[in-house]
Formats: structure tokens, sequence, C-alpha cells
């Protein structure tokens, strides 16, 4: 989600660990359907919990599943 997150907000990848700052939310071609807010990620915390990211200014966060209707994006790997 972190490198999904900088290719919409147009950030070159340097590195897994920068977290996705800057520019704004790319609209061109190919970006439609990003949102500046939470996407849902497939990890985690115990029974109730996940991490999250936030694609409006690029943080994670963890959020309890019961409580927020986050956005989520599929992804298959080949």
């Amino acid at each position: 989600l972190n490198q999904m997150c900088k290719w919409a907000r147009g950030v070159a990848w340097t590195s897994d660990d920068r977290v996705c700052t800057g520019d704004t939310l790319n609209s061109g071609t190919g970006a439609s359907g990003f949102a500046a807010d939470y996407y849902w990620s497939s990890s985690e915390i115990g029974a109730f919990g996940a991490w999250a990211q936030y694609f409006g200014i690029g943080f994670q966060n963890d959020g309890s599943k019961d409580s927020y209707n986050y956005y989520v994006r599929p992804v298959r790997a080949f």
C-alpha cells in the first residue's frame, strides 16, 4: 500500500522505507479510483484490528475493523 500510495501521489521510489508524503494525489491516466482516504491492509493486529494506509498525507496506523469503513484495493501477484 505504501508503494501504491507513493505512485498515486507521484512520489519517486527511493526505498521501501520512505513514507508516502509530498506532491498531490495523481489524477492522471491509470490512477483513477484512488481517494485521499484510508485503505485497509491485509496485515492484522489481532482479531479486531488491522493496519491501514492513509493516502491523503501518506502515514500508516492501526484501526479497529469493526469501527471503520476504509477503502480496499485488491492486488494480485503474477
